[in-house]
C-alpha cells in the first residue's frame, strides 16, 4: 500500500521546523539565514541552508552532500517551499544537482493543509 507522508511545518520568527513522516521520517529545525543544519536521507550526510526566497513568499533549502558514495552522481538537493495563493496548499519544488554540475528534471509536489 502506498504511504501519504505528512509533513509539518512550524515557522516562528527565523526559525524552520520540518517534521516529515512517510517513507522517509525525519524532523529538523533549521535558522532561516543561519548556519547550516546537519541532516541525513538514506545514509547520507548533509549541511542544509535555509533562505528565504527572493520575493519572500517562501524558503529554499540548499541540502550539501557530504559523503556520497563515489557511484552516486549527486552533490546537492535544492528543495523550494511556498503556500499556494489561496493559503490550502504547500507547494515543493525540488530538483538534484549532479557533481558535474549539471541539474536533473524539477519535481512538484502538492500538499494540501488538513
Amino acid at each position: 500500500s502506498a504511504t501519504k507522508p505528512i509533513h509539518t511545518y512550524n515557522h516562528v520568527g527565523d526559525s524552520f521546523r520540518v517534521q516529515i513522516d512517510g517513507f522517509i521520517k525525519s524532523d529538523t529545525t533549521f535558522q532561516v539565514d543561519g548556519p547550516p543544519t546537519k541532516s541525513n536521507i538514506r545514509h547520507i550526510e548533509f549541511l542544509d541552508y535555509m533562505t528565504y526566497l527572493d520575493d519572500k513568499t517562501g524558503i529554499r533549502t540548499r541540502k550539501v552532500a557530504q559523503n556520497t558514495p563515489k557511484n552516486n552522481p549527486i552533490s546537492e538537493l535544492i528543495v523550494t517551499r511556498h503556500m499556494s495563493k489561496s493559503g490550502k496548499a504547500l507547494i515543493m519544488t525540488s530538483k538534484a544537482i549532479r557533481k558535474d554540475g549539471t541539474e536533473s528534471e524539477e519535481a512538484v509536489q502538492t500538499f494540501m493543509r488538513i
